[in-house]
């Protein structure tokens, strides 16, 4: 479940990107969010995610407090921003293994499922590629 209200954001110079949102997403529903540029889409969603602060209001995931408890949070959702630049530097074999210990899993989990995942979809030979260097 996800549940926001009253999710206010302003930032700097005063422009306001959300003002007071109020919505609830329950368990197993599928839900679109929709708007026109600038209306303030991806910062709701950065905010969910626990990357951006806020300045009023309440956001929850499954009842974690997101300003509360935000590592709690970060172990139930994923995100993935528009653009994934800020991972071409690193080489698979790396953002798979800093994925894994976000999530807290111990270095030889992590290990044991880069490798089985690897071999399952085909990818082993790149695992030591740059994300920046694939398609």
């Amino acid at each position: 479940m996800i549940e926001i209200t009253k999710l206010t954001k302003k930032y700097e110079g005063g422009k306001t990107a959300l003002d007071e949102v109020t919505f609830k997403i329950n368990p197993g529903e599928i839900c679109g969010y929709i708007g026109e540029n600038g209306a303030g889409k991806t910062t709701t969603i950065k905010i969910i995610s626990g990357a951006l602060d806020f300045d009023a209001g309440t956001v929850e995931i499954s009842n974690i407090d997101v300003k509360k408890n935000p590592v709690d949070v970060k172990k139930l959702i994923g995100y993935v921003p528009e653009s994934g630049n800020i991972f071409n530097s690193l080489k698979i074999s790396e953002y798979l293994h800093f994925t894994g210990r976000i999530r807290n899993l111990e270095e030889v989990t992590i290990k044991r499922r880069m490798q089985y995942f690897a071999e399952l979809f085909e990818y082993s030979e790149f695992l030591n590629s740059s994300i920046g260097s694939l398609s």
